[in-house]
């Protein structure tokens, strides 16, 4: 580039910046050695006079140029430093669409762990909803089994008794008789080292020391076979 290096005018600054913007871009992509010295030199031409008449439109600038206090440092060599730091930019007029487009990915990234959490969030909120859900259904399973066995589970722990479950049968020995007031009577019954609690089996005659089987269908009615005979 061989441009006259007499002062330019303040209405001459935006072509000088359109002119160093595009020199700057022109370096920036050259892979040239050559070429990008080339480039370099005309760029901080470019500069220099982009200075020169940013400087020609402060009159206080110009008075200092002529002859200000002494020890002031002198506008040729703020030029100088200021080219050779690399501190004068030329104005780029083309959006920075790598910094918007960095700035929309993180934004999304960020939106993204956001939902991200609270999806995690709701499926840990309905899987603790699915637990106590299923805890509430058996713990009435199971109260109902108990409404429907004919001896509380507290009298049954007093004697270190269970009860007998569903669909279960057990074989063993009566080994106590519990009188109950207004329920009737109940029996312990024990085989190698467990001990079952039934009620009074209607048709079945119990008497401790007697050899019995016992059992409860699904829908939790009890039978008994004894030496006496068969009951339900």
């Amino acid at each position: 580039m061989s441009e006259n290096l007499n002062e330019p005018t303040a209405d001459e600054l935006p072509r000088l910046r359109d002119q160093c913007g595009a020199l700057a871009l022109e370096l920036e992509r050259e892979t040239d050695p050559t070429r990008r010295a080339e480039l370099a030199r005309e760029l901080a031409e470019c500069r220099q006079r982009v200075f020169q008449a940013e400087q020609g439109d402060r009159p206080h600038d110009r008075d200092r140029e002529a002859g200000g206090p002494a020890g002031d440092v002198q506008p040729a060599q703020v030029m100088r430093e200021r080219i050779e730091g690399g501190n004068i930019e030329a104005a780029d007029p083309r959006p920075d669409y790598a910094g918007l487009y960095a700035v929309e990915r993180a934004e999304s990234a960020e939106l993204r762990a956001e939902l991200a959490a609270t999806e995690g969030q709701g499926i840990s909120r309905e899987r603790e909803r699915l637990h106590s859900a299923v805890e509430h259904a058996q713990e009435q399973q199971h109260a109902e089994e108990l409404s429907h066995a004919g001896v509380s589970p507290e009298l049954a722990a007093e004697y270190e008794a269970r009860i007998l479950a569903r669909d279960e049968s057990f074989a063993g020995e009566v080994v106590q008789q519990i009188e109950r007031d207004d329920e009737g009577r109940a029996f312990v019954i024990e085989a190698d080292g467990d001990r079952v609690m039934v009620p009074q089996i209607e048709g079945a005659e119990m008497d401790v020391g007697d050899d019995v089987e016992v059992s409860r269908d699904h829908q939790g009615n009890y039978e008994a076979e004894t030496g006496y005979g068969y009951g339900r």
